[in-house]
């Protein structure tokens, strides 16, 4: 808006400026009889001046109004921002099975969601959890929405399972998550989630079955 303002007065400033000039010209070559060429060089002077001075208060204007947008869309931004966060947990119903939950902690809905896997140290427990949960739909698909407060859970493995292909039979390392998604104005947002899958060794399956249990944060 401040550009569009000086693109407008900046053709009629040239065009006062031009005229000033060329009565201040006359004015110098012309000594004798500066009287008769001293009122309009005074009104093209003080014409000069008041667009200069109307060409400053519209700037300043329309700074003040470009700041209270931009803080006005902070505002709006901060009210619908979206904040994703991911994690592992037992189903109430089948404790010994794990699945991946997206919270969504913000204030506003989250959009066409996109969800990256990855290991950090790419050990035999890492690619264990990894590869299951890669193989989930919203990693494959995304999600559409995720509206705020709510979780999406999906069912990814059984942790007897997982736990015995290991060479160990110890899980370990960490397992990233990282969320790509969009707010209500399209803006593109980005959360990410590290998990240490070393919790999961805590889990008594003899427990989980009476309690379901919450494994990663």
């Amino acid at each position: 808006m401040h550009a569009t303002i000086q693109s407008r007065f900046a053709p009629i400033l040239y065009v006062v400026i031009f005229f000033a000039g060329f009565l201040t010209a006359c004015l110098w070559f012309n000594p004798k009889d500066y009287l008769a060429d001293l009122a309009p060089v005074v009104a093209a002077v003080c014409a000069v001046a008041l667009v200069w001075l109307a060409w400053t208060a519209v700037s300043v204007i329309a700074r003040k109004k470009n700041e209270w947008l931009r803080r006005e869309k902070l505002i709006q931004q901060e009210k619908v921002h979206p904040v994703l966060h991911a994690s592992l947990q037992s189903v109430e119903e089948q404790p010994e099975m794990l699945a991946l939950t997206i919270r969504n902690h913000g204030k506003g809905m989250a959009k066409n969601i996109r969800l990256q896997v990855s290991s950090v140290s790419d050990k035999a427990a890492e690619r264990a959890i990894v590869e299951a949960v890669s193989k989930l739909v919203i990693v494959g698909d995304g999600l559409d929405m995720l509206a705020s407060g709510e979780v999406y859970g999906s069912v990814f493995g059984d942790i007897r399972e997982l736990s015995a292909s290991l060479p160990e039979k110890k899980f370990g390392g960490i397992m990233k998550l990282v969320m790509t998604y969009c707010n209500v104005f399209g803006e593109t947002c980005i959360s990410e989630t590290s998990l240490d899958l070393s919790l999961l060794n805590a889990v008594e399956l003899s427990e989980a079955e009476h309690k379901p249990s919450k494994l990663l944060y």
